[in-house]
């Protein structure tokens, strides 16, 4: 396995934070529990996005066999972050506009 590039602690602290908001919990709600994300923040990573009893949980740690991979490079993190909307379908369209 290869060496884990060391993610930037803020970075890691904004992605948490997404991940805390109301709007980011009823988003993943359709996705299943257990789920394995693995997210790469600025190239560097992966940290671990799952899903653990109906709440996304963030870790800093390699996921097993992911389900999916993102890369976010640091502007889109930092944009994502500052949504203060909590319209899932708003924080879809600004993901949209990221890509």
């Amino acid at each position: 396995m290869n060496a884990k590039a060391e993610v930037d602690s803020s970075q890691f602290e904004l992605l948490k934070k997404l991940f805390a908001k109301p709007v980011a919990i009823a988003g993943m709600k359709p996705i299943r529990n257990g789920i394995q994300i693995a997210v790469y923040l600025n190239g560097c990573g992966p940290v671990l996005l799952t899903k653990v009893d109906g709440i996304p949980s963030i870790a800093n740690e390699n996921p097993g066999k992911p389900d999916l991979t993102f890369r976010v490079p640091k502007q889109a993190m930092e944009s994502l972050a500052a949504i203060e909307t909590e319209d899932v379908g708003e924080v879809g369209i600004a993901i949209l506009k990221l890509m």
